[in-house]
C-alpha cells in the first residue's frame, strides 16, 4: 500500500490563540515516530506559530488562498502518497465538502458537537464524547472519547508521578496568547487564596505566557503584588519545555482547553477555568465529574468568586488527590496513535 501522509490544517493568533496547532502537533509527533510524513497549513496569523512547528523539527506553511484550492494544491504535491487531511478549528462547512467531493479523505477536529463540519472522520476527544455519535451523520468514522486525547511526545516522555498533598509550586497557565487576560487575574486571586488558607506558607509560583501574550501592564503589577506578599514568582516567556515544568509542579491552574489532557496523564492536581465559549462546557463538565476543581466561566466569575474558589482547592488535599486519579484514568497517552491508525484507514489508494 503506499505510505500515507497527512495534511495538518489550522488558524492561530493573539485572538484565536494556538491551541488547535499545538493539538495538531501530536499527531505530527504520532506519524513521524511511524514513519509517516506531516505537512502543517497555517492560517490566521502564522508566522508565531511557523516558528514553533520548525524549531519541532515538523514541516509547515502558511495558508494561501480558499481552502479547497489551498489544500487541494498541497495534497496534489504529496502524490504518489495517500493524503489524508486533518481540520482543527472553524471553516467553511461547503469547502469541506467540496474536498470530499474531489476523493480527498477529509478529518476534523472537534470537541464540541455544537456545528461539526462535514468530514469523512471525526475526532471528539472530549469527555464523555461517547453518547454524540449522532451529531456526526456525515462522518462514517467516528472516535470519540478521551482515548483518543493527543497528547505531544514531549509530553509523553515525562513521568507519570503519583500526586501528593504537596501544594508549594504552582502553575498558573492560560494557553500562548491567553486573549481574555486571566494569567494576572488568577494569579491576584491566588495570592488572596493562599492569605485565607490556615497555616499557608510562602508559594513558589511559575508563570507561563506565550509571545503573543498581550497584558503585560497587569501581568507585571499582579507579579509585583505576589512578591509583596512574599511568593516567589518565576514569570516565563513561550517557554521551551513546558511538559517537563508542568510534571515538576505540586498543582496547576490552568483554561479549560488541551492542557488539561495534558495535566491529566501527568497526574497533576488542576484548578481549570474556562477563558472561552468552547471551554465552558469542558470546564463545568470535569469539574461536576470530580476531574478538576473549578469550572467556572472567567467572562463572568468575579475576582471574589476566583479567589474563594482556589482557596477551597488549595484547602482541599484529598480532594485534589482523588480528582487528580479519577483525571488520570482517562488519558493513557495513546490517543494520537490511535487517530493515526484510523487516517490511514481512511485515505484512498
Amino acid at each position: 500500500m503506499t505510505q500515507l501522509a497527512l495534511l495538518l490544517r489550522a488558524d492561530a493568533s493573539h485572538v484565536l490563540g494556538a491551541g488547535h496547532v499545538m493539538r495538531l502537533i501530536a499527531l505530527a509527533d504520532a506519524a513521524r515516530a511511524a514513519g509517516v510524513a506531516a505537512r502543517f497549513i497555517v492560517g490566521g496569523d502564522p508566522a508565531p506559530m511557523l516558528a514553533v512547528l520548525a524549531a519541532r523539527g515538523h514541516a509547515a506553511a502558511p495558508a494561501g488562498g480558499a481552502l479547497t484550492e489551498d489544500l487541494a494544491a498541497h495534497a496534489a504535491a504529496l502524490a504518489p502518497a495517500r493524503v489524508a487531511i486533518v481540520l482543527d478549528g472553524r471553516f467553511d462547512p461547503a469547502a469541506v465538502t467540496a474536498l470530499v467531493a474531489r476523493g480527498l479523505a477529509v478529518a476534523a477536529l472537534d470537541d464540541q458537537a455544537l456545528a461539526p463540519l462535514p468530514a469523512t472522520l471525526i475526532v471528539n476527544p472530549a469527555l464523555g464524547a461517547e453518547t454524540l455519535a449522532d451529531r456526526y451523520p456525515h462522518a462514517t468514522v467516528r472516535l470519540l472519547g478521551r482515548a483518543y486525547a493527543l497528547l505531544r511526545q514531549d509530553v509523553l516522555a515525562q513521568p507519570r508521578l503519583a500526586p501528593t498533598t504537596a501544594r508549594r509550586r504552582v502553575l498558573v497557565t492560560f494557553g500562548g496568547s491567553d486573549p481574555l487576560g486571566a494569567t494576572p487575574r488568577m494569579l491576584t486571586a491566588l495570592v488572596a487564596a493562599q492569605a485565607a488558607v490556615a497555616r499557608a506558607a510562602p508559594l513558589a509560583i511559575d508563570v507561563v505566557i506565550g509571545a503573543q501574550f498581550a497584558h503585560r501592564d497587569p501581568l507585571q503589577h499582579a507579579v509585583a503584588l505576589a512578591r509583596a506578599a512574599g511568593h516567589a514568582v518565576d514569570l516565563r516567556v513561550q517557554v521551551a519545555d513546558l511538559p517537563a515544568l508542568m510534571a515538576g509542579v505540586d498543582v496547576a491552574i490552568s483554561g479549560a482547553g488541551g492542557t488539561l489532557a495534558e495535566l491529566a496523564y501527568l497526574g497533576r492536581p488542576t484548578a481549570a477555568y474556562a477563558i472561552a465559549p468552547d471551554q465552558i462546557e469542558v470546564a463545568r463538565a470535569h469539574a461536576a465529574t470530580g476531574r478538576v476543581h473549578g469550572g467556572l466561566d472567567l467572562t463572568v466569575a468575579d475576582d471574589t468568586a476566583l479567589a474563594a474558589s482556589l482557596a477551597e482547592f488549595l484547602a482541599d488535599d484529598a480532594g485534589r488527590l482523588a480528582r487528580a486519579a479519577r483525571a488520570a484514568d482517562d488519558v493513557d497517552g495513546a490517543g494520537a496513535a490511535r487517530v493515526l491508525r484510523g487516517l490511514d484507514a481512511l485515505a484512498p489508494g
